[in-house]
């Protein structure tokens, strides 16, 4: 989800948007240079133009290539869960529904990690819609001590107020969801606001 230069920009402070988006602005700006660079060539004029053209988008797309910005990055969608008879944190809590083996899953360890090691106010705590013990267990010795990880009561609830689509964030306050995001729906304008409710 993030590289090592946004990682570096959100350790100095940066938004997870503007960290996102900031490389590519740096990209745009050396495409720039490259392109005045190549008009002050002395060539023919369709190679020098076709040069000019390719050397201001060559470091765009190469970044976008390997960093691609997703529809989750540029909109904020969100859901409305079906919440009946759930039971959910009453304190400020990011909770993440989970399927144990759900590879989708597997990785929000680093970004939880990330997260908290950012912003040690934000409480995570990962519900698993499953009686797996051994899911559970997957997860506790990934996670630190800090994030919560829980089996749910009702695993069926669990799964309708996920509609189904794991993993699922779900920011929670005095027991009810406030917000709430599928995978496909999550990227940094929800990291921001998941950061701003803190």
């Amino acid at each position: 989800m993030y590289n090592s230069l946004e990682s570096f920009l959100l350790q100095v402070g940066f938004s997870w948007t503007a960290a996102k988006f900031t490389p590519y602005v740096l990209t745009l700006v050396l495409g720039y240079f490259v392109f005045r660079l190549f008009s002050k060539l002395r060539i023919k004029a369709w190679l020098k133009l076709s040069l000019m053209a390719l050397g201001f988008c060559l470091p765009f797309l190469t970044y976008f290539t390997f960093y691609p910005i997703y529809e989750a990055d540029l909109q904020d969608k969100t859901f409305k869960p079906l919440q009946a008879g759930m039971p959910l944190p009453a304190a400020k809590t990011l909770v993440l529904v989970i399927l144990p083996g759900c590879p989708y899953c597997i990785e929000t360890i680093a970004l939880s990690k990330k997260m908290v090691g950012l912003n040690p106010k934000i409480k995570i705590q990962y519900l698993l819609a499953s009686e797996d013990q051994e899911g559970y267990l997957y997860f506790r010795k990934r996670l630190p001590s800090t994030i919560d990880v829980k089996m749910a009561q009702n695993s069926m609830l669990c799964m309708l107020m996920a509609q189904g689509e794991f993993p699922s964030y779900f920011l929670v306050a005095n027991g009810k969801v406030k917000t709430a995001w599928h995978n496909t729906q999550f990227g940094v304008r929800a990291l921001d606001q998941i950061n701003s409710f803190f």
